[in-house]
């Protein structure tokens, strides 16, 4: 797929449309977080990292649309993606190593998966990776890119 010239946060902005399109469960908000939030990015060596904060659990269905969306988006100038998705509550008080329903990341030059990237799931939707909560205090001026701020 081709990329587009667009600014990281206009790329952020888009593919929050498009999740929260993909998805049946109601969304509270997208959070752009990382370096495209603090003015940092790096056009084609940093990534876009979104947090989608939904009320409800994900289907199996849902969980495939996202890993669609990640895997053939256009990513603009961003190197990757990482998609992690939380439940409201979960958001609502941030701790160190919170329960995830979803992490997706999209990687350049991973060996393990045809044309250089790989999608990794959890084996579980409730894996707990430290990951997703960058944006709470180690990367300061989250924004929300659809829905609510943080």
């Amino acid at each position: 797929m081709e990329s587009t010239d667009e600014p990281p946060v206009v790329t952020a902005k888009r593919l929050g449309q498009v999740c929260r399109a993909a998805l049946v469960v109601p969304v509270r908000s997208v959070i752009l977080h990382g370096s495209a939030a603090t003015g940092q990015f790096v056009p084609g060596q940093s990534d876009i990292d979104l947090l989608v904060v939904v009320d409800d659990a994900l289907s199996p269905a849902e969980v495939n649309a996202l890993e669609n969306i990640v895997r053939g988006c256009d990513l603009g100038s961003a190197s990757g993606m990482d998609l992690d998705v939380v439940l409201t509550g979960v958001a609502a008080a941030p701790t160190a190593s919170p329960p995830q329903e979803l992490h997706l990341g999209r990687y350049p030059g991973e060996r393990r998966c045809t044309g250089g990237w790989s999608i990794h799931r959890p084996r579980s939707t409730r894996q707990v990776s430290r990951g997703c909560w960058r944006w709470s205090g180690v990367r300061p001026r989250p924004a929300a890119v659809d829905g609510m701020d943080p």
